[in-house]
C-alpha cells in the first residue's frame, strides 16, 4: 500500500468517523477513535451494503458516505444496532437457503419417479405443511424456507415439464 493511500484511508477514516459520532452522540470521537471507527465502518459498509443490493458508487464522496453508514453501524454500539447487522447477515445468507430447498424440490421429484413412486405426492405433503403452520408464517424473505404455497406452484411446474 502506497503512502497515498494509506493517507487516503486516514482521511476517509477520520472524516466518517467525526460525521458518525456526530450523528450517534452528537459529538465526534477524537481523532485517533474517528480515525478507527470510520476505518472499521468503511470494511464493514464496503463487505453489508452491496450483499443487501446497496451500491452507493466510486469516487473520494462515495467512499466518505459508504464509511459514515458503517461507522454509524459501530459506533452506535447499541444493542440494537448489534441486532439490526445480525438481522441484515441473516437476510443476506437465507436465500441461499430457499433455493436450497426449491433444488431439492426438484431432485425429491425426480428421486420420487426414478423409484417408482407418483411424485404428485410431493404437493400433498406441501399442502400438510402448509396447514401445520396454521396460517402463521413470516415474510418469505426472512424466512429459512420457501413458502410451502410457493414450493407447490414450483413442483406443479416442473411436473408438468416432466414426461407421464
Amino acid at each position: 500500500m502506497t503512502l497515498e493511500a494509506i493517507v487516503i484511508w486516514l482521511i476517509v477514516g477520520a472524516l466518517a468517523g467525526w460525521i458518525a459520532g456526530l450523528i450517534v452522540k452528537g459529538y465526534g470521537l477524537g481523532l485517533i477513535g474517528n480515525i478507527v471507527v470510520g476505518i472499521v465502518g468503511a470494511v464493514i459498509a464496503g463487505w453489508l451494503l452491496p450483499r443487501i443490493g446497496i451500491v452507493i458508487g466510486g469516487g473520494f464522496v462515495a467512499a466518505i458516505v459508504n464509511a459514515v453508514i458503517g461507522a454509524v453501524i459501530v459506533g452506535s454500539g447499541s444493542y440494537d444496532t448489534a441486532q439490526l447487522a445480525q438481522l441484515a447477515g441473516s437476510l443476506i445468507t437465507m436465500k441461499h437457503g430457499r433455493d436450497d430447498e426449491l433444488e431439492s424440490d426438484a431432485l425429491g421429484l425426480r428421486l420420487v419417479r426414478e423409484a417408482g413412486y407418483d411424485p404428485r405426492a410431493m404437493i400433498r405433503v406441501m399442502q400438510v405443511l402448509e396447514k401445520a403452520s396454521g396460517g402463521s408464517r413470516q415474510p418469505e424473505f426472512a424466512s429459512t424456507h420457501p413458502s410451502p404455497a410457493n414450493r407447490i406452484e414450483r413442483i406443479r411446474e416442473q411436473l408438468a415439464k416432466q414426461p407421464q
